[in-house]
């Protein structure tokens, strides 16, 4: 789930159903059953349950209590047997739309999006006047990453209901999610107009604004969000990384720690705290932010990738080896890791592999410089120097400005005995790096 998106697991329709009670016997069981102030849900259940078991209710409201019920039971985050009740629901009554859509909300809460969308769709047909349809709809699409039939779906929705803020809001997703921000902003303003109390419409607009570098609206509306909600984590993470962009980094680091005092197990707040740490100079404090980071999300390359960064620049190569490692086996075809596990791997003296890795970097970016120098330097480390310095060659006409090149080059032609050319090379090199013998010493043979 994008950390951006307002997705409740259940949406609120159980204002008046119209059930009509058949016998006075029954009115306690369902006073229970709707439920309301002072009554708890395990005696809605009771209640419902009751309604459900008696002889005396009609089918229709017996599919009303199994609906009430499915309610109750989501709100306990007990989603199956939710679905089991509003199966009964629409075997009882074919035609109650809303058991669909409360159905589509739990499968999609259990991350099955094709059985939320049939449900959606048949809510539609049974109810092609309510606006909801559409719009849940049009929110699993977003979700599928099908936004053109999300805005299709969500367009209807708005059509139906003008004053839907909720449909204004998903819209803004979707526009969002395809690059039209002005779109989104245009639709999340919509929605603030209509409805100026729910802070996830103004975190919204601050994402949209903040992806048109429009930091000062971006921050405003943070601001806001916050305002209106103290506890939402997903505001203060965005604030602090806007915060963090813009160099900030104390302020960022106040607001990444009230998302993470928020909410614990935010597993990309600790990943953004440790760019600020690293940013600081705290390497150990960022090391443990990753580790964290990836203990709740093990699936997050770009924190592993991160991560191997900063053991790289402790010379630690094996640990950033298994980074990049992992990296590379969610990824194959990331070149950026591949890169820099070459070099790595040619540091600690795994040359054919290193080898290996600079030639599957350089199928996929053949003219990234930095690769072009990882196998340079690599080839520099096997004594084939003449094919060093055709990579050093190639890497310098990229960029000419590349001291590690240049040095390595240099380094190389002096091993082939050109001591004028080796000499040139590594005088310009330190002219542009003046600490680069240093830097080279630790890794060059």
């Amino acid at each position: 789930m994008n950390p951006s998106w307002r997705m409740p697991t259940w949406l609120a329709r159980l204002a008046v159903c119209g059930v009509a009670s058949a016998a006075p016997a029954q009115d306690l069981n369902w006073t229970l059953c709707r439920g309301g102030q002072g009554i708890a849900q395990d005696g809605q259940v009771a209640g419902c349950t009751a309604v459900i078991q008696s002889r005396q209710e009609s089918a229709k409201n017996r599919a009303y209590a199994y609906f009430i019920r499915a309610y109750v039971f989501a709100a306990q985050s007990d989603v199956d047997r939710a679905i089991a009740d509003l199966d009964q629901a629409i075997a009882l009554d074919p035609k109650l739309a809303d058991a669909y859509g409360n159905r589509g909300n739990a499968y999609r809460s259990k991350g099955d999006i094709e059985r939320a969308i049939a449900d959606y769709t048949q809510m539609i047909a049974v109810a092609p006047d309510d606006a909801n349809g559409y719009n849940d709809r049009g929110n699993a699409y977003n979700e599928k990453g099908e936004f053109d039939r999300a805005i299709e779906d969500l367009d209807i929705a708005i059509k139906i209901d003008p004053k839907f803020a909720f449909a204004y809001y998903n819209r803004g997703i979707s526009y969002n999610n395809k690059g039209d921000q002005d779109r989104a902003i245009a639709d999340y303003s919509e929605a603030i107009k209509l409805n100026p109390r729910d802070a996830f419409y103004f975190n919204n607009r601050g994402k949209a604004y903040a992806e048109k570098n429009d930091f000062e609206h971006a921050l405003a509306d943070y601001d806001q969000a916050i305002k209106l909600d103290p506890k939402l984590a997903l505001a203060f993470y965005n604030r602090a990384t806007d915060l963090r962009t813009q160099g900030q980094l104390d302020r960022a680091l106040a607001d990444f720690d009230r998302a993470i005092e928020l909410d614990p197990n935010y597993g990309s707040a600790y990943g953004n705290r440790a760019r600020v740490w690293r940013d600081k100079g705290d390497i150990d404090r960022a090391l443990a932010d990753f580790n964290e980071s990836l203990r709740l999300n093990p699936s997050n390359k770009l924190d592993y990738l991160a991560r191997g960064d900063l053991f790289f620049g402790r010379a630690d190569h094996q640990h950033a080896i298994v980074d990049y490692s992992e990296v590379i086996r969610m990824d194959p075809r990331h070149a950026g890791a591949l890169n820099n596990r070459c070099q790595a791997r040619a540091i600690v003296g795994q040359l054919q592999d290193a080898l290996a890795d600079c030639n599957a970097s350089l199928a996929i970016r053949p003219d990234d410089a930095n690769t072009l120098d990882s196998r340079g330097f690599t080839y520099l480390k096997l004594g084939e120097f003449d094919a060093a310095i055709a990579d050093y060659d190639a890497a310098l006409k990229i960029n000419a400005r590349l001291a590690s090149s240049l040095y390595g080059r240099g380094v190389a032609e002096r091993r082939k005995g050109d001591a004028a050319a080796a000499e040139r090379d590594l005088a310009a090199a330190t002219a542009l790096s003046a600490n680069i013998a240093e830097e080279f010493a630790k890794m060059a043979p």
